[in-house]
């Protein structure tokens, strides 16, 4: 029985494209599924016994496609193509079905850029995508239709998954292309957009370094080394047309557009992993000392992300004695809770105007401090507060004395 979505009247093709890790390399899985002449249903499954070195998982979902259609297109198709009216490609990815019409017709007139002004991933397969699809439109008057199916669904799908799997560990080809990686130094995933460029100027480590569009231009993913950073030990991608190497320090200057991400200038700085090595164990202290005080949530992953410098309580104004400890002296979280407390205070952008808390939008304080800064805010009384923590130093001073 033929299925429901399968068009007797085109050359149906599935693909899949896998990526595994340890060393990194990608594998490719084809069938191509037609209806003969009798009405029944004919396949083939594509042997591919290799893998791709160093392939992400995207640049596979572009591959396997390419490859189905240079062998429909080639001397020995599956089919004679003039018993069909269209090559319908059958994919997962998201990536190539919603990306296919952009490659032909949106992006050869922005230079290959994209609407933010980043160059295109993967330019060379977008381009000889291109070039198959013309190919199959002028020669055979064929139109290539990217249809888009839910992975691991049904008996071509899971098919063409596990040959895509299947062929990821097979022997090592040539890379789809040059790109030099290095492991991140830093624990956290790489993240797109999550260091906002302002013009600022920063210490990164290169961790990939990949050409690509036609300009020139590298594709980067970077971790900032600065522990005086706001974005320390964060990993995401940028781009440059200056020459930077995996694995090296560089002192950058970043441009101000939050959509298009660039690296201006760059000068290579000594790799200081000794530095490194003692701020990963001065946040992991850091990390511990709040966890001892019971503090969880969002502060915590906060200070995992390095955003948390050190265990004291930021407020404008600390009401905590400085004979007691002041800024760093806090209490555990108990129930019912307690002035000294650790909570979670709304920063940069207050609660008062709307701020969430987020971990990129969080301070450490004192719970009674951070109760009589938002009264002053606000403009509530505090007076109760302030009188509680005269009368907390009164005994304590008594407890000394004694």
């Amino acid at each position: 029985m033929i299925p429901d979505f399968i068009d007797e009247t085109a050359l149906n093709i599935f693909v899949d494209g896998s990526s595994l890790p340890g060393p990194r390399r990608g594998g490719l899985g084809i069938r191509h599924v037609w209806v003969d002449a009798h009405g029944h249903e004919q396949s083939e499954t594509e042997p591919f016994p290799y893998s791709h070195e160093g392939a992400s998982n995207n640049q596979m979902e572009l591959e396997a496609p390419i490859q189905a259609l240079k062998t429909a297109l080639g001397r020995h198709p599956p089919i004679d193509l003039a018993d069909v009216t269209k090559i319908i490609i059958y994919s997962d990815s998201r990536y190539f079905v919603d990306n296919l019409y952009n490659a032909r017709k949106v992006w050869p007139n922005t230079k290959w850029h994209r609407s933010g002004g980043a160059p295109v991933d993967n330019v060379r397969q977008w381009m000889e995508l291109r070039r198959l699809c013309n190919r199959a439109n002028q020669r055979h008057r064929l139109r290539v239709v990217p249809t888009w199916i839910p992975g691991k669904k049904g008996e071509y799908a899971k098919s063409v998954d596990k040959a895509a799997k299947r062929a990821a560990k097979s022997i090592l080809k040539t890379k789809i292309d040059h790109q030099q990686v290095r492991r991140k130094w830093s624990p956290l995933e790489v993240t797109e957009g999550c260091i906002r460029p302002r013009g600022q100027t920063e210490f990164i480590r290169i961790v990939t370094d990949k050409q690509v569009g036609r300009n020139r231009v590298s594709k980067h993913i970077y971790e900032v080394v600065n522990e005086a950073s706001p974005d320390h030990q964060l990993v995401d991608y940028g781009y440059t047309g200056l020459v930077l190497k995996a694995g090296h320090v560089y002192k950058v200057l970043f441009n101000d557009e939050a959509t298009n991400a660039r690296i201006l200038e760059a000068e290579e700085w000594p790799k200081q992993r000794r530095f490194w090595d003692a701020t990963v164990a001065r946040r992991a202290a850091i990390v511990d000392a709040l966890r001892y005080v019971g503090v969880k949530g969002v502060l915590l992953k906060a200070a995992e992300q390095g955003r948390i410098k050190e265990v004291a309580c930021s407020m404008p104004t600390c009401l905590c004695p400085e004979g007691a400890g002041g800024r760093h002296y806090f209490e555990r979280k108990v129930h019912p809770p307690i002035d000294w407390m650790p909570t979670p205070d709304h920063y940069p952008v207050l609660k008062k105007d709307d701020g969430k808390l987020t971990v990129d939008n969080v301070r450490l304080a004192h719970r009674i401090c951070n109760r009589v800064d938002y009264a002053i805010q606000t403009g509530k009384p505090y007076q109760r507060d302030l009188d509680r923590v005269a009368e907390w130093e009164r005994r304590w001073h008594a407890v000394r004395e004694f």
